[in-house]
């Protein structure tokens, strides 16, 4: 109405950037999106669950993929097994091989980084295995030569001499080993979303039992929560407690193999 009474005509102008039409804008349309829209692929990738044989791929697959490949020395760099951001490249070398079966293929200094999974260093998770009742033959004695057990041992025998088994000396399975931050950096997430600035009050203990009943949703339901408003919950949890305790036998065996 202002502008009107003055005699003034507005009117809406759009200013364009000249960034739009400058040869900068069209290599970040030509060269840049495509770039960064592979890299946003390979973030997927990595999220999930990989072990660390599978992530170093990824990381390999990244840096020299050829949208990415040339775009920054120092993102290349950054994804390079002996970057300084590896704490020990020698244990992750490691790992890789031994999850590809590639156990003969371990440096030294490789096999002194791993020697930590050693599977004589866990002697109470891998015992020494019983001979399977299958291939016993009770009646051994009295068939002699023509026992089938007899003849299955020979064949193992043979197998062990001609070296076509290879007995593996570490940890078969060591997808546990978390090949990334990712799953901390997503923890860090999820607690700012608990520990607001309105909850600075907060117990430490109060926090820690949130966040760990948070992750470990499979470990509590409603059933339990409904004992535990009723003053139930030392009877359930006295009850899981007493079914998990070992017998005396079971302990002194274990004691047994751990002296050895």
């Amino acid at each position: 109405m202002k502008y009107k009474k003055m005699g003034i005509s507005r009117r809406s102008v759009k200013i364009r950037p000249k960034l739009l039409t400058s040869k900068t804008m069209n290599d970040f349309k030509t060269d840049m999106l495509p770039a960064l829209d592979k890299l946003r692929m390979f973030f997927k990738v990595i999220q999930t669950d990989l072990d660390l044989s599978g992530a170093r791929e990824c990381f390999h697959s990244a840096r020299n993929h050829p949208i990415l490949k040339g775009h920054s020395q120092e993102y290349e760099q950054r994804l390079l097994p002996t970057h300084k951001l590896v704490v020990s490249p020698s244990f992750e070398s490691g790992v890789c091989k031994i999850i590809e079966g590639n156990n003969e293929d371990l440096t030294p200094e490789e096999k002194n980084a791993c020697e930590v999974l050693l599977k004589t260093n866990w002697k109470s998770l891998y015992r020494k295995s019983q001979p399977d009742d299958r291939f016993v033959d009770h009646e051994e004695d009295r068939h002699g030569q023509y026992s089938p057990s007899k003849l299955l041992k020979e064949a193992t025998k043979r197998r062990k001499l001609t070296g076509n088994v290879v007995t593996n000396s570490y940890i078969s399975n060591l997808s546990w080993i978390c090949p990334t931050t990712v799953t901390v950096e997503r923890l860090f997430s999820k607690n700012r979303h608990i520990m607001t600035f309105s909850r600075r009050r907060m117990l430490p203990r109060v926090f820690e039992a949130i966040i760990f009943l948070k992750e470990n949703q499979h470990l509590w339901d409603a059933s339990l929560i409904q004992d535990m408003m009723a003053g139930l919950w030392d009877k359930r949890l006295k009850e899981e407690y007493d079914e998990d305790q070992l017998d005396d036998s079971e302990v002194d065996e274990l004691e047994a193999e751990m002296v050895v």
